[in-house]
């Protein structure tokens, strides 16, 4: 597979950023797939970008013999979300972001080739693309993601040191405001998981370790979504907050997901 790292001169950010691609190797002569790649975009957690994904799982052995390309942009520390300190993480990811994609790579722009996944604040991400733009993708699935901004914005008050690997805890006033401020918007997955018409929505999966603080807001969501007779389906493994465990989350979710190959 060939791997690139392209410079975004970003219209949204207003600054230059990188975005990551696996992609698939073509014979000479052979030419991409008339309805396009199908794609699939990774979103990294608080302390990373996306480059993990190249580093610290084996994308690259999943994908082998698929017909996909991987898309790995770099989120900052915004929670793809459009910040109270002005940063348009959530318009580079959901508008900028796949017009680029679309217009340079061949790739697929249905909604059944069309995929997003991530870890921890980028599961928060790919559950947030899927349900605020379920017209657009066909999966999204979240590995230890923050599910209830509100609750781990409290949790992480009240335990320091709650999330492994986070030693400076999210500033979620700059990104969110207060509490009140994400309850019932469209920065808050339970609302919009209740608000979304079963009909509508896109197939959502959920890993979490046994041993992962995030557990039980996990739980409480997925519970959520298959009261509402919502496609979403959990898995609790063994593992907590950290690669290995994503690792083997990212490995089922491509196994499971039609990426053709």
């Amino acid at each position: 597979m060939t791997y690139l790292c392209a410079s975004v001169n970003s219209w949204s950010l207003g600054i230059k950023t990188n975005v990551r691609l696996l992609l698939p190797d073509l014979e000479p002569g052979q030419a991409p797939p008339p309805e396009g790649y199908a794609v699939l975009y990774l979103l990294h957690g608080y302390t990373g970008d996306g480059g993990d994904w190249m580093r610290l799982s084996r994308l690259e052995r999943y994908l082998e013999n698929k017909q996909a390309v991987a898309v790995m942009p770099d989120g900052g520390k915004g929670f793809y979300t459009d910040t109270c300190s002005g940063d348009a993480y959530w318009t580079y990811l959901s508008q900028e972001l796949p017009q680029f994609i679309e217009t340079n790579f061949a790739v697929s722009n249905r909604r059944e080739r069309t995929f997003a996944a991530g870890l921890s604040m980028g599961g928060y991400g790919a559950l947030k693309l899927a349900l605020r733009r379920p017209e657009r993708y066909a999966a999204a699935a979240s590995f230890s993601g923050v599910v209830d901004v509100a609750d781990t914005m409290e949790l992480i008050r009240e335990v320091p040191g709650l999330i492994p690997h986070c030693h400076v805890p999210p500033n979620f006033g700059a990104i969110f405001g207060s509490r009140e401020q994400v309850c019932g918007t469209e920065n808050d997955l339970t609302a919009l998981l209740n608000a979304i018409p079963p009909q509508d929505c896109p197939a959502l999966q959920l890993y979490c370790g046994a041993a992962d603080a995030l557990l039980a807001s996990n739980e409480r969501f997925a519970a959520a979504a298959r009261l509402r007779g919502l496609p979403c389906r959990f898995e609790r493994l063994p593992g907590g907050h950290e690669w290995g465990f994503w690792d083997e989350a990212l490995g089922k979710t491509i196994k499971k997901w039609p990426l053709g190959g």
